[in-house]
């Protein structure tokens, strides 16, 4: 019970990093790649909420009930939205240099 008063401010504070850092990768991407065919740039703000669309569109989370499994799935998933929008922006740099 004692580790629920620090598990969940920090859980907070990491879905807010994340959402502005995914935001941000987004708002850069599209500075890259939509703005020079003439769509305007968008915030990151707006950036986050097009995030938040695509999330909940495109999103499928597969539900076992295999708990030693999920643990690692959770993990799994905990690295990869942290690691996507930086991934996203190497991937993206290196096509921008073939432009």
């Amino acid at each position: 019970m004692k580790y629920l008063f620090w598990i969940i401010p920090a859980a907070l504070v990491w879905v807010v990093a994340v959402a502005i850092v995914n935001g941000w990768a987004v708002s850069i991407l599209w500075g890259w790649f939509l703005v020079p065919l003439g769509l305007p740039q968008i915030s990151i703000p707006h950036a986050m909420g097009l995030v938040v669309l695509i999330t909940m569109l495109f999103y499928h989370r597969n539900n076992n009930n295999n708990d030693d499994e999920n643990k690692y799935k959770v993990v799994g998933e905990i690295i990869g939205f942290t690691a996507r929008p930086f991934f996203a922006l190497l991937f993206g740099f290196i096509i921008k240099q073939f432009m």
